[in-house]
Parts: C-alpha cells; sequence; structure tokens
C-alpha cells in the first residue's frame, strides 16, 4: 500500500498526491503519484540525511503550475530551492545514546541491594546468568559482523577482519587486566572489566541506530531502540553481580555505568554521521 497521501504543499495547493518511500543503506526515494492531475514522480539521493520528500513537492507543486492547473503556488510553500539537508543534532543524538545505553545498565545497577540479599545458591544463579549474557554477547556479535560484511566489498577484507578486530578488542581487554598483575584479582576490578566489555558491545547498538535515523528509517531506529533499552538492563546486573558481597562507594557504580553505557553516544554519533555498508 502507500505511505501516505497527506502532504503540506500539495494538500494546500488541493490536490491528492500518493506516496511510496523506500530506501537503503546508500540512499534514499520517494514516488509520488496525482491521479487526478495525471502526474507521477520518483525522487531519488544519496547525500547524507537527504529528504525527497520536500524536493517532490516543490517539483510537483512547477509542473502543475506549468501545465495550467494551478495558477500561483501556496503561501506557504517557497518557490525557492530547498535547503540543503542537514543532520540531526549532536546534542539529540547524545540524549538518545544515554537513553539507550547509560540509563538502562544505571537501572540494572539498582538490583544491587538485590544481589545482597540472595542466598549462595541465588547468587551462582545470577553469576550463571551474567556468563550466559557474555557467551551470547560474543556470539551476536560475531554472527552480526559476519553478516554485514558478506555485503561489503572484498576490499574490506571479509571475515578474516571480523575475526582480528575481535582478536584485538580481546587483546585489549587482557591488557588492561595485566595491569593488576601479580595483586589479588578485586571483585571490583572484575566488575570494571566487564563493563567494558559490554561498553565496546554498546559501541555497536550505538552504531546501528544511529545509522538507522540517519538514512530516515524512523520505525527501524525506534525498534531498536526499545530493544537495546531493555536488553541493557540486563547488563547492568551482570555487572553488579560480581560486587554483590562488597560495599564500594556510589561513584563506583556511576563510573560502570559510564563506561558500559556511554559507549553508545559514540556510536549513535559514527553512525548518524558516517554511514555505510562497513558500519
Amino acid at each position: 500500500g502507500w505511505d501516505s497521501t497527506q502532504h503540506p504543499g500539495l494538500d494546500a495547493a488541493g490536490f491528492v498526491a500518493w506516496q511510496k518511500s523506500g530506501s537503503t543503506m546508500f540512499y534514499a526515494s520517494d514516488f509520488y503519484v496525482l491521479p487526478q492531475a495525471g502526474l507521477a514522480l520518483l525522487v531519488t539521493g544519496s547525500a547524507p540525511g537527504f529528504k525527497p520528500g520536500p524536493v517532490a513537492e516543490g517539483i510537483l507543486l512547477r509542473a502543475l503550475q506549468e501545465t495550467g492547473q494551478l495558477r500561483t503556488l501556496p503561501p506557504k510553500v517557497s518557490a525557492a530551492a530547498p535547503a540543503q539537508a542537514t543532520i540531526s543534532s549532536s546534542a539529540v543524538d547524545a540524549l538518545l545514546g544515554i537513553y539507550v545505553g547509560f540509563i538502562p545498565v544505571g537501572l540494572g545497577l539498582l538490583w544491587y541491594p538485590f544481589l545482597r540479599r540472595l542466598g549462595r545458591g541465588g547468587m551462582q544463579a545470577v553469576l550463571s546468568l551474567t556468563v550466559g549474557l557474555l557467551i551470547f554477547l560474543l556470539f551476536d556479535t560475531v554472527a552480526e559482523a559476519l553478516d554485514i560484511i558478506a555485503t561489503t566489498p572484498g576490499v574490506f577484507g571479509g571475515a578474516p577482519l571480523v575475526f582480528l578486530v575481535a582478536l584485538l578488542a580481546f587483546g585489549a581487554l587482557i591488557a588492561v587486566g595485566a595491569q593488576g598483575k601479580g595483586r589479588e584479582a578485586s571483585k571490583l576490578g572484575v566488575a570494571y572489566r566487564i563493563a567494558l566489555g559490554i561498553g565496546l558491545h554498546n559501541l555497536g547498538e550505538g552504531l546501528a541506530i544511529g545509522a538507522a535515523f540517519a538514512l530516515g528509517e524512523a520505525a527501524l531506529g525506534t525498534f531498536l531502540v526499545i530493544g537495546f533499552t531493555l536488553h541493557n538492563i540486563t547488563e547492568g546486573i551482570g555487572i553488579a553481580a560480581p560486587i554483590a558481597r562488597e560495599r564500594p562507594a556510589w561513584w563506583h557504580f556511576m563510573l560502570l555505568a559510564a563506561l558500559a553505557g556511554l559507549p553508545a553516544v559514540l556510536g549513535v554519533w559514527i553512525g548518524g554521521f558516517i554511514f555505510n555498508a562497513l558500519l
């Protein structure tokens, strides 16, 4: 079916238009049909943040005027060329990343008082959940990366690039953990390393959300926001589990939430401003 039949400029001129939208990672298109005027138009563009709608309305109104079906342009529609599309503000993207990453992880960390009251069996169950979550993140990330790399040109390295980057990330985590070598590993240190690994994962979630909104896929972007938000609450529980028997200062919880959640902000920025099949 058609995506929309309501368009401000054409409605003001008294013409009904049927519109169908379509887009990919590289372009956005709108197809318009004006049944009473006997006109149709397809507009396609590939500029970052390109919106075909205003361009299409301007062309159609000019065509109606030139064919004598419209005497004058509606007062609310400018005859000037449409302004160059701009990317959404960094502040809005940052708030979106905070909503998806920092806040859900923080809500998960609020389970800390409940975890302290659990018995030995309950704690083992929660720790098992944490391990299962990390294993899921591993396989989920690798699977998504392989799906994306399969659609990119071979010049980018294909599947070997995925495993190379994964190896580099693993090495970075080992290097961070090796800084405390020779000292007794604290449970708080384990929580920080888990938060770091989750932060790297949330960076990828931010990339997906930013790219979806940059392409004008609002429905997909909203779906990702809701899904990742619910998913990231469980990540906060996983971070809190190792320190359930300790009493860290409150600022540690803020740092843990920031380390695990704020990379989503960076991901939304990158995905919104620089999007292609590789990202």
